[in-house]
């Protein structure tokens, strides 16, 4: 599994330009009516943002952004808890457009990021139209979206009749109802991807370490503190999350996985280097714990990608660009 996690992952990375981070709110946490939750639960919130991605300079461009309340008359009521402590989303926020612009944006001073990260509210069908079309031709990126996100969508979105643009890893259309624990997914699944790369290393990083914030925290990624609880300021958030893991899912596909055939001397000349250049967990971990400023800066490179060429398999085996 591990290894088929690397390898689609990586794959899907390099035969794309376009990503689409997507977060969903909901009012529960089974897609699905089931024997411990018999009612099931409905998205309050769609947020997506589309990147390109230019393999070439790293450089990357935001597309598209959607950030929508469903007012969907068939929710009656949502979890205290939930609005308390997880979303903030309430019913008010789901029937009053005005304070559907005003959600999540009440505590930021700079009008013009206020402006950037208000809500809509929209019907659903509307606002499944619009997510699938921002959706369509990119890969679908976030966190734990295999498990919960994409489902959600796919359930969601056929109670009012429309279809969502997930595909299967080899592009087929993902079916309404997959297992995803035997299903490739077109997708990247970046909390997947943390388990992957930091349980070797540190098998006592605990469920929470694999939150969102956690990783950003470890990985030195910057986040904006008016951006809490907003569900865009989440999504890029995990942007820059993956971002910063790409040269540690290098580096595992390197250490962890033999390559196919024989490497070319230029690959096994920079190996080394590439390995001492990229911490591992339990490195971070002691850094922090002694305040080592220059393992930690050497890290914060390394999750740059500025210490790591480019890896591409040609018919000839690996070589750096």
């Amino acid at each position: 599994m591990d290894q088929q996690i690397v390898i689609q992952t990586l794959h899907v990375f390099r035969e794309n330009s376009d990503y689409c981070v997507f977060d969903l709110e909901t009012t529960g946490k089974n897609a699905t009516a089931t024997a411990k939750y018999p009612t099931a639960a409905k998205v309050l919130q769609i947020a997506a943002r589309r990147y390109r991605y230019n393999h070439k300079d790293r450089s990357v461009k935001l597309l598209a952004q959607l950030n929508v309340l469903l007012n969907d008359p068939t929710i009656e009521e949502i979890d205290p808890f939930l609005t308390n402590e997880v979303h903030h989303i309430g019913m008010p926020q789901i029937r009053d457009a005005a304070l559907a612009a005003k959600f999540g944006t009440e505590h930021m001073s700079d009008p013009a990021m206020a402006a950037e990260y208000r809500a809509e509210l929209v019907d659903p069908r509307t606002g499944w139209s619009r997510f699938a079309k921002l959706l369509s031709g990119a890969v679908a990126v976030g966190h734990n979206i295999d498990n919960f996100d994409i489902p959600f969508a796919q359930y969601d979105s056929a109670r009012w009749g429309l279809e969502m643009p997930f595909l299967t890893f080899e592009g087929e259309p993902l079916p309404v109802g997959y297992n995803p624990k035997k299903t490739a997914i077109h997708s990247i699944d970046t909390v997947k991807v943390a388990r992957l790369l930091w349980h070797r290393d540190n098998r006592g990083i605990g469920k929470a370490g694999y939150k969102l914030r956690s990783l950003a925290n470890m990985l030195h990624v910057k986040t904006d503190p008016a951006l809490d609880h907003n569900a865009l300021g989440d999504i890029n958030t995990n942007w820059l999350l993956f971002m910063a893991m790409l040269p540690y899912l290098r580096s595992y596909q390197q250490r962890f996985l033999p390559p196919s055939g024989s490497p070319p001397d230029q690959y096994r000349r920079m190996l080394p280097g590439l390995r001492a250049s990229i911490p591992t967990a339990a490195e971070y971990a002691a850094a922090r714990a002694a305040r080592d400023v220059a393992t930690l800066e050497r890290a914060a490179r390394s999750a740059e990608g500025l210490n790591e060429p480019d890896l591409v398999e040609d018919e000839g085996g690996i070589e750096a660009v």
